[in-house]
């Protein structure tokens, strides 16, 4: 077996995990810096479709990172780029809720980073999942990394960048929005199902989901 620090991680995973620390980090706070530098000088969205979809992403985003800090906290933090999708989902919750009163030129960075971010931790999620005895089991589906957390991160930065083009009359945007809706409803039920199937679904409302 490759070597390991006190953490329990390859020194190698420690340090990818800090550079996306760093590289999350770096995009969220700059982000964040271009938006409250032009706070103001834009309108807030007219259209109930538009603020809707930055509802939805601000939700989604606020969801990430209550479930990332809660499950990676239990994880003890072991790798740096656990701190990662506190700090993108916390700047695309705030591009995503400022937004809903004025436009931030800056929000596109935090969503695309979301995006970004979302994407490589569901890569290591995966790469979790089967570097494991057994590899693609139910155990390992049960109790792994799971992979659902950083899709949602991905889902909720193209919330936010279909919001600002749909607000600049984005044409097809029904039908791209649709299929993005579908593929999020079908992660979350597989994520739920899998997690309930976990629990023998003993309550029936568990069904409900």
């Amino acid at each position: 077996m490759g070597a390991v620090t006190r953490s329990g991680e390859p020194p190698a995973a420690r340090a990818l995990g800090a550079a996306a620390l760093a590289v999350g980090a770096c995009a969220s706070l700059a982000s964040l810096v271009l938006m409250r530098s032009q706070r103001g000088e834009f309108s807030p969205p007219t259209t109930t479709p538009v603020r809707g979809l930055y509802g939805a992403a601000a939700l989604l985003a606020l969801s990430v990172l209550a479930d990332s800090a809660l499950e990676h906290d239990r994880g003890e933090f072991r790798n740096p780029g656990m701190f990662t999708p506190l700090v993108t989902a916390s700047a695309a919750f705030a591009a995503a809720a400022g937004e809903m009163t004025g436009e931030r030129r800056g929000a596109d960075l935090a969503y695309a980073t979301a995006v970004g971010i979302g994407a490589g931790g569901l890569a290591f999620h995966l790469f979790n999942l089967f570097k494991r005895p057994g590899r693609l089991s139910w155990h390992n589906l049960f109790y792994a990394a799971p992979i659902g957390a950083p899709a949602a991160l991905s889902l909720a930065g193209l919330l936010g960048l279909a919001a600002r083009r749909v607000r600049r009359g984005w044409p097809g945007a029904g039908r791209a929005l649709a299929r993005l809706s579908a593929l999020g409803l079908a992660g979350t039920v597989g994520e739920a199902g899998l997690l309930h199937f976990r629990g023998s679904f003993q309550n029936p409302f568990m069904w409900l989901r």
